[in-house]
């Protein structure tokens, strides 16, 4: 819905789930990739994934966090 919005747009009520929603696209900033993006993109995928292998380790006995 919102994808082929133009700012200002008003849709009519929208059921979602159990909800009835009324949309309005306020203003569109697009995403950009930038080197300081790119880096903080990098640290949260990183983060996940050691904590990912933290609990593998821990969970497998190879390791104890106590």
């Amino acid at each position: 819905m919102l994808y082929g919005s133009k700012p200002g747009q008003l849709w009519r009520p929208t059921r979602l789930g159990e909800w009835l929603v009324i949309v309005r696209l306020e203003i569109l900033i697009p995403a950009l990739l930038d080197e300081s993006m790119r880096q903080r993109l990098l640290d949260e995928l990183f983060e996940a994934w050691l904590e990912e292998k933290l609990v593998e380790l821990t969970n497998g006995g190879w390791i104890s966090l106590d």
